[in-house]
């Protein structure tokens, strides 16, 4: 199995790596050794957040009259709701009967033992990781999971021995989901072994209630991303680049965003309903509105109240500078 290693470890525990999920090897396959593939961008879509996932905001409303209205062409549609190619099914949550084992009978098989198999535990549910030895076992890059549960540091990246724990207690939104898609790929590329005795399961290997929590929990994330996508179907990002005369420049154009449209739009402050700062958004200048299908106006999204126009900036213009630090 394939697996990008870690950057090697600072004298400080308290900096953090990144990790990205090991691709398996079949040794019986055609393929050429080893490749770096990753799997899932922890950097800063899980460790950091990206965008406003880790922060619990009233996101933009969403009516289906009004998207299809702005995208009537349905093959520019991008599709939504599933962000990196993620399930939504939340089955693989709860685990099914297997062993079950306490966190002295996981920590037997940490890897040391060259006659053991090596297991690792991730909410609770135990995966035999032993194809994996070169990354799992003593000496690998990845060894620090194994023969615990470290569901925390697998979406933090703090791998110190203060990180490496199955608290869940702070994380955000986004970080539940990359839980949910560790589990999944644990299931999919290795074997599931049984359930570890603790947080999330009892003595008897019956789930705890926070398992069902997290269930709402994960729901709320994946309709809280399908949201934040629409959203920015709807006011794709700006393009942007610094200079020390101009400061930063925003503009528009057809592809900005990364979203395919046949309109341009004008860059617009975009906040949250706190007033904080969100980003820049290229924003629709002709048609109905997104977000207000019963009022009767062909200014596109101009007058939604979550924007603000640039300083300095005309009215219509497809490039702005903002020399002021939002």
């Amino acid at each position: 199995m394939a697996v990008t290693r870690r950057k090697a470890a600072k004298s400080d525990d308290s900096k953090t790596d990144k990790i990205e999920k090991p691709e398996e090897t079949n040794q019986e396959s055609n393929s050429k050794g080893s490749k770096l593939v990753p799997i899932f961008i922890l950097a800063a879509a899980i460790a950091a957040g990206v965008f406003a996932y880790k922060q619990d905001v009233d996101l933009l409303a969403n009516t289906a009259e009004s998207y299809q209205n702005n995208y009537k062409d349905e093959s520019k549609r991008p599709a939504v709701g599933t962000g990196s190619g993620s399930s939504t099914d939340l089955s693989n949550v709860i685990a099914p009967d297997g062993q079950i084992f306490t966190a002295s009978d996981l920590k037997q098989y940490n890897g040391d033992d060259p006659q053991k198999p090596i297991y690792l535990a991730v909410l609770g549910q135990v995966f035999d990781v032993t194809k994996g030895k070169e990354h799992y076992g003593k000496g690998g890059g990845y060894n620090f999971f194994s023969g615990r549960d470290g569901t925390r540091a697998f979406v933090t990246g703090d791998f110190s021995e203060k990180g490496l724990n199955d608290e869940i207690k702070g994380l955000s939104h986004e970080n539940f989901i990359g839980i949910k898609e560790w589990i999944d790929f644990y299931h999919k590329d290795y074997s599931y072994v049984g359930k570890l005795i603790g947080r999330f399961y009892n003595a008897k290997g019956e789930p705890a209630p926070i398992l069902s929590k997290i269930k709402t929990r994960l729901s709320k994330a994946y309709a809280l991303r399908k949201e934040a996508e629409n959203e920015n179907f709807k006011m794709p990002g700006c393009n942007t680049h610094w200079t020390k005369e101009e400061g930063t420049v925003y503009w528009c154009e057809k592809k900005s965003g990364g979203i395919e449209r046949d309109w341009v739009g004008v860059p617009r402050k975009l906040f949250y309903e706190n007033g904080k700062f969100k980003r820049c958004a290229c924003i629709r200048t002709k048609g109905p509105s997104s977000f207000e299908s019963s009022k009767n106006s062909n200014n596109g999204d101009l007058d939604y109240h979550l924007l603000k126009e640039y300083d300095g900036c005309a009215f219509a213009s497809t490039t702005c500078s903002a020399n002021d630090a939002e």
